[in-house]
């Protein structure tokens, strides 16, 4: 991790905006229709540059790709890895206790937002055959696409998002849902340790852990089983590489819309803190966790781990910079928030603010503030 005492630094989930020109290659290329290779991969380049550039004119120090080369999480499992089939009539289907509770309204989320507003059609795979890992001509690309931007632009660090374990698709081939998602895992070590061996930070993104958690058919037990496999799965994928070259990032909150049977962060945040990351992140969008930063004040493993506070505004940032800036003075402890400041036309309201707080706050700390992407 970067470290800073003078500032508090920035830095944010990952994904940003791809041009509409790219978008349009991406869509040519996934659904099979003729496209120039060489002028898609140069716009992917080009791209990256561009973005990188924005993150350090607007005041990101630690940096990411984002995401450009990459139009969702199946389209780039099916790149990366080997042993998967689509299953183009099958559906996945999401929280399906929220969307029991307000079916026209994610009717047409699904339709318009989530799923409906991907490059292609989102396929759910499935492991037919044995998982390998088969992307390192894709992932060599993207690591020079990266380093290279973020040379030029001059930035502070630079991180690369990559899928957890959990977020691949489902098992038809191994005997257990324990042996799969560890093949998985040992499958995906090989582009974790790709991206740190060439000095950037990794960013695992978990996109399932939280929604164990809200899904009332499994029960408690089977909810606490399956976490802790997922917990697994990603700590064997991260074995020998160091704590502090890792960020975990869950998608705890995320969706703009309605939800009252989302587990509760104290439901979640153990087997969070079970990865071996030496930072983690979640957006916690939704407004029915504002209240939800008071459990750091109460969490055991806050004694020895990096701190991580749910925030997508400005003023609980400051409240929870001021928060364990008092509480662990002089402690090194390293807050890393998960916030969503949208500057519009002011490009530094709202940083400034969570500076400046929470340098009175914490002034002999380590902090980091993430600045987090709307979902």
């Amino acid at each position: 991790m970067q470290h800073s005492i003078g500032r508090i630094l920035t830095t944010h989930v990952g994904s940003l905006p791809r041009p509409r020109e790219l978008l349009d290659l991406m869509k040519a290329k996934l659904s099979g229709a003729a496209f120039d290779k060489a002028a898609y991969d140069e716009r992917v380049k080009s791209a990256v540059a561009e973005c990188v550039r924005k993150q350090v004119e607007t005041g990101i120090d630690v940096v990411s790709d984002g995401e450009q080369s990459k139009p969702g999480f199946f389209s780039y499992v099916r790149e990366r890895l080997e042993g998967f089939e689509a299953r183009p009539h099958q559906t996945r289907q999401l929280f399906a206790d929220e969307v029991a509770a307000f079916p026209e309204y994610y009717k047409k989320y699904f339709r318009e937002a989530m799923m409906g507003g991907a490059v292609v059609p989102v396929v759910p795979l499935v492991a037919t055959g044995p998982v390998k890992y088969r992307g390192e001509a894709a992932l060599k690309r993207d690591i020079e696409n990266l380093k290279t931007a973020a040379k030029d632009a001059g930035a502070q660090g630079a991180f690369m998002p990559a899928v957890a374990p959990s977020g691949v698709g489902t098992n038809e081939y191994y005997r257990t849902e324990e042996e799969f998602f560890h093949a998985v895992g040992a499958a995906l070590r090989e582009e974790y340790k790709a991206i740190v061996d060439a000095g950037l930070l990794l960013q695992v993104d978990d996109p399932f852990l939280c929604d164990i958690f809200g899904d009332s058919a499994l029960g408690a037990a089977r909810q606490r089983a399956r976490a802790e496999m997922y917990v697994e799965a990603v700590n064997e994928a991260l074995s020998g590489i160091p704590p502090e070259k890792v960020r975990y990032h869950i998608c705890y909150g995320i969706n703009e819309g309605p939800r009252i049977h989302e587990a509760a962060l104290a439901d979640v945040v153990g087997y969070m803190l079970k990865v071996n990351a030496g930072a983690y992140s979640f957006e916690a969008a939704n407004p029915r966790h504002e209240h939800e930063y008071h459990l750091w004040g109460d969490h055991p493993r806050e004694q020895h781990r990096r701190a991580s506070g749910p925030d997508r505004r400005a003023p609980r940032a400051v409240r929870e910079a001021g928060r364990q800036g008092k509480r662990r003075r002089g402690r090194g402890l390293r807050i890393f928030l998960a916030g969503d400041l949208q500057h519009r036309g002011a490009p530094d309201r709202g940083v400034g603010e969570v500076r400046g707080d929470a340098r009175r706050g914490a002034a002999r700390d380590e902090a980091v503030v993430v600045l987090g992407e709307r979902g």
